[in-house]
């Protein structure tokens, strides 16, 4: 990492700030309790230091937007050096986070208390805390400003691992756990010095592997959002159809359930129309997808077979990257998208794509499905 101090007007620079490791572990985790904005790319409720557990003794422990656990696990230098090996450094976080499974509302709000007197007491220096006869429900409200139900405290565990350097092995481990479904972060912190005065210092911090936080996010939330966000997107699909010549926003029977919507065209046949389904993942990521529905008798499901089997063949279907063959029967085409978030919330951006990516496949697929059901005489040419 390279910082240098310049004059913005002049481009001159007037100094080259100097990375300089952190000998002491302690001081690192001091100077990032004191700093716990840098851990993370969201707004976090530090509510332990050194907090005890029956596996160990997690260096920092808070609480994010939605009540889960947060356990910070802090390395000065490389990750997986010194004291910590590659084996550890994955394994102590996961061991703490086991312990503090079992943690309900009560013990949560115990521990926090007895930080806040730690800190009162002047173990924690340069840290400030709401008064140790305050609950935690009404200061995590405070906080984040919004209310969350008891029961929903320490629904997840959550692990991020902090060091000045993450090594390739600990990054190539840890995108695995998140690839298997553990939520682990890894961040690098370094801090730099001004070449004429090291009392003055920087710290600096880059998240090396995150995920969406739409994984940890409670599932009756998720549903809120996306009902939210699916609104939105269908206002917007609709404006931008009614410019469209094929098909017309008249054309659709829309519905709009909590968790997906299905635009579907019945202007082609009665028993045989066309769905285009948008539907978002906890997980990160929506689908675009086109379905093709039947409502008549056997004869005419050789029809449908068919109509899919010439979709599937068509060379321009073929030929696009962006789409794939729907794991389902009904499934003919989908195309994936991901679903970006900033501090939980679907980006403006994002919606943006989901949009223009759902427009963009129907004027992509929709002369196809007509040729097709053309060709099997479904309709006439």
């Amino acid at each position: 990492m390279r910082i240098k101090e310049f004059d913005q007007k002049t481009s001159s620079t007037s100094a080259t700030y100097e990375h300089r490791p952190v000998r002491d572990e302690l001081q690192l985790e001091s100077w990032l309790h004191q700093n716990a904005d840098l851990l993370l790319d969201e707004q976090l409720l530090i509510i332990g230091r050194q907090f005890s557990v029956e596996t160990g003794t997690p260096d920092l422990v808070g609480l994010d937007k939605y009540g889960n656990v947060v356990v910070f696990e802090l390395k000065a230098g490389k990750s997986g050096s010194n004291s910590a090996t590659e084996k550890s450094i994955l394994g102590q976080p996961q061991s703490y986070s086991r312990a503090i499974s079992s943690l309900e509302y009560d013990d949560l709000d115990d521990a926090y208390r007895e930080y806040r007197l730690e800190v009162e007491d002047g173990k924690w220096e340069g840290i400030q805390v709401p008064p140790s006869d305050d609950s935690l429900k009404s200061i995590f409200e405070r906080w984040f400003g919004r209310s969350i139900p008891l029961e929903q405290f320490n629904t997840n565990q959550r692990m991020v691992i902090v060091a000045e350097h993450i090594t390739r092995t600990t990054e190539q481990n840890v995108r695995h756990l998140v690839q298997e479904g553990l939520p682990m972060q890894c961040v690098e912190v370094q801090r730099v010095v001004h070449p004429d005065a090291d009392s003055k210092a920087v710290l600096a911090a880059e998240t090396v592997v995150d995920y969406s936080l739409q994984r940890v996010k409670p599932a009756h939330e998720s549903t809120e959002e996306f009902e939210a966000l699916l609104v939105n997107v269908r206002e917007r699909i609709r404006a931008a159809l009614n410019e469209k010549s094929i098909p017309t926003p008249s054309d659709y029977v829309t519905k709009t359930p909590r968790n997906y919507l299905d635009f579907t065209d019945k202007t082609l046949m009665e028993d045989l129309n066309i769905a285009y389904t948008i539907k978002p993942y906890a997980d990160g990521y929506v689908t675009l997808s086109i379905n093709l529905n039947h409502y008549g008798d056997e004869g005419e499901q050789e029809d449908k077979d068919r109509v899919r089997s010439l979709i599937r063949n068509d060379t321009e279907i073929l030929n696009d990257e962006t789409l794939s063959f729907g794991p389902q029967p009904s499934t003919v085409v989908q195309r994936r998208l991901p679903l970006r978030t900033e501090a939980g919330d679907v980006t403006t951006e994002s919606v943006s794509e989901i949009v223009d990516g759902f427009i963009g496949l129907i004027e992509r697929t929709y002369p196809v499905f007509v040729n097709a059901l053309q060709e099997t005489s479904r309709i006439e040419k």
